[in-house]
């Protein structure tokens, strides 16, 4: 008997994929006395964006015969790069916050070929006494931010994080005397009707009421009033 030796190509196909950022076809040649291709020396596996990669299979459609760097090769052979769909669940965690009143976390799927959340995004959630900031990938803030243009490659928990804050209040005495400052901070949400400054004065008239507005057209400010952000707000006189 009289043998020779052989070289056979495997070509790997990646079926609209990439390697890096090639699309080109891999080829790996298997030489004499080998007889696979090699676990070692196959070609990375390649990524197709809104799928993710499963296997070489010597089918397009993936419907062949699945190749790993231990199939036996017995001549050229071309191989295709199969991908599989997904779907991966993002959890928003309300971290202490709610939507709307409820407290229960947010779920969004994120299914091929789609890779982010995109307009799935939920309504920011609130909490008394803090701003919304951010969802992030760790409940203390110290994590990545995530947003509507976030990849998703995997199921992920993602966390409100909530900011504190510090509001001035600035009373005017709108011609009076008795102009004043308050500040209002995290938690709190009001002057508090305790540190509101006294009355301002105006001589020949009598003080009826701090408002938003100089005229007085506003709307009343007092201890429970509401504050969520700097303002200026003005003695009225009667």
């Amino acid at each position: 008997a009289v043998y020779e030796d052989y070289s056979y190509d495997v070509t790997f196909d990646l079926n609209g994929g990439k390697i890096g950022a090639s699309t080109a076809d891999v080829i790996k040649t298997v030489f004499s006395p080998e007889t696979t291709v090699g676990n070692s020396n196959m070609p990375l596996s390649p990524g197709k964006s809104g799928y993710n990669f499963k296997e070489w299979n010597t089918q397009a459609d993936g419907n062949g015969t699945a190749f790993t760097g231990t199939t036996a090769v017995i001549g050229d052979v071309t191989v295709y790069a199969v991908y599989e769909d997904y779907h991966y669940n993002v959890t928003f965690n309300l971290n202490g916050g709610n939507i709307s009143g409820n407290t229960s976390d947010v779920t969004r799927t994120v299914s091929s070929p789609d890779t982010t959340v995109d307009t799935g995004m939920p309504s920011d959630p609130v909490k008394t006494g803090y701003n919304f900031k951010e969802w992030n990938t760790q409940a203390d803030g110290a994590g990545v931010p995530f947003d509507s243009d976030s990849t998703v490659s995997s199921d992920i928990t993602v966390y409100a994080i909530f900011d504190s804050y510090n509001y001035t209040v600035t009373f005017n005495a709108n011609g009076g005397s008795g102009d004043d400052t308050r500040s209002v901070i995290s938690p709190a949400t009001t002057v508090v009707a305790a540190d509101m400054p006294v009355d301002a004065a105006k001589p020949g008239y009598n003080f009826k009421e701090w408002n938003t507005q100089a005229d007085g057209l506003g709307t009343v400010f007092n201890g429970t009033t509401a504050v969520t952000g700097d303002l200026t707000v003005y003695a009225v006189y009667e």
